[in-house]
């Protein structure tokens, strides 16, 4: 269920994810202890998660989306229906955006992620990585303020019409 179901409003739908997730947690703690304390797929430690990454779960709409050419210059969006387009952070790790559809964590990020995406270090402190993104992984910058998560980035190469990196902006909706 997402929060614009509740009556309550988002307010209300954030406490109930919230709970769930803390709920989710306890339990998978324990589950952990219990199977030996497997650190992931294969046993590896895997990616760096953040402990409770309930405040971004629910719908996210693109803001902007802008390609900037490996060559020079910059465009909008190759494709109009990418805008109408939800991103969906699903409680469970999932993500799905159109027909697309793959696994998210949060982690901090690095002074590499910067230079990789081409921007200045600017403030955010944590990055969502999104497997799965284009046969691919995207990641971007988390934006946050005292009220919450603002606005999430997604950034990702691609080598179609021009090769380059797009750089797309998610909100609430």
């Amino acid at each position: 269920m997402t929060a614009r179901r509740w009556s309550g409003g988002l307010i209300c739908g954030r406490r109930l994810r919230f709970a769930s997730a803390l709920a989710l947690a306890a339990l998978a703690a324990a589950a952990g202890a219990a199977c030996g304390g497997s650190n992931g797929p294969g046993g590896g430690a895997g990616p760096p998660q953040s402990a409770a990454p309930v405040e971004f779960v629910g719908d996210w709409r693109v803001y902007s989306e802008t390609l900037f050419y490996d060559a020079g210059g910059s465009g909008g969006s190759d494709s109009s229906a990418s805008t109408t387009r939800e991103l969906s952070l699903n409680d469970n790790g999932t993500w799905e955006f159109g027909s697309s559809n793959g696994t998210w964590y949060v982690t901090t990020i690095d002074a590499a992620d910067w230079s990789r995406w081409g921007v200045e270090e600017y403030g955010p402190q944590r990055k969502v990585v999104l497997e799965g993104w284009n046969d691919d992984v995207a990641d971007g910058p988390i934006e946050e303020s005292e009220a919450g998560v603002d606005f999430l980035w997604v950034i990702y190469r691609v080598d179609e019409p021009s090769p380059g990196v797009v750089q797309m902006k998610f909100g609430h909706p």
